[in-house]
């Protein structure tokens, strides 16, 4: 088991716990997160803009 934190540009200071998993597939986990709020936020704001 391997706990780590990187504060590296795009992190944000994201504490990965991984048990197996090499540095390329935690990456395009935290690409895919990145995404997915990304996605999360715009919808939020197009609910907000019909809701007013």
């Amino acid at each position: 088991m391997t706990n780590h934190f990187d504060n590296y540009d795009g992190n944000n200071g994201i504490n990965i716990m991984y048990q197996g998993s090499s540095a390329d597939q935690i990456k395009n986990l935290e690409e895919q997160l990145d995404k997915s709020k990304s996605r999360a936020a715009k919808l939020q704001a197009k609910v907000k803009v019909r809701d007013n």
